[in-house]
């Protein structure tokens, strides 16, 4: 409902919205929201989504990046997220690295890049 409103109230501005881990993951389940969302940004996300429909205005770009030795949330899990929505048509930009469960400097310089509209 913030969301919604925020759209309301300023029926221009650009939103986004993202997190690390669980942030991330709840985040991704604003994917199919019928208000218009510009990007998610999703680092190191959970599965939370057992399918996702595309909505039929405009959908987010989506960006996620995971540690492939993250022992928190699996790696596999943000590759199943990125099919999921790459099947439904969204927009995806997916930042393997080396690693944990952290943000790396190349993720945050990504996620900026994408929010400046440098890609």
């Amino acid at each position: 409902s913030l969301i919604a409103y925020i759209h309301r109230e300023y029926s221009h501005a650009e939103i986004s919205v993202g997190g690390f881990s669980q942030g991330a993951s709840m985040s991704s389940m604003l994917a199919d929201s019928a208000t218009p969302i510009n990007h998610l940004i999703l680092f190191s996300p959970g599965l939370f989504l057992e399918e996702v429909v595309k909505p039929p205005s405009t959908a987010p770009v989506v960006y996620i990046s995971h540690g492939r030795q993250d022992d928190i949330l699996l790696f596999s899990n943000a590759q199943k997220l990125k099919l999921l929505l790459s099947n439904a048509g969204y927009e995806v930009k997916f930042t393997a690295f080396e690693g944990g469960h952290t943000i790396p400097a190349v993720a945050l310089d990504e996620a900026k890049h994408l929010l400046d509209g440098d890609e």
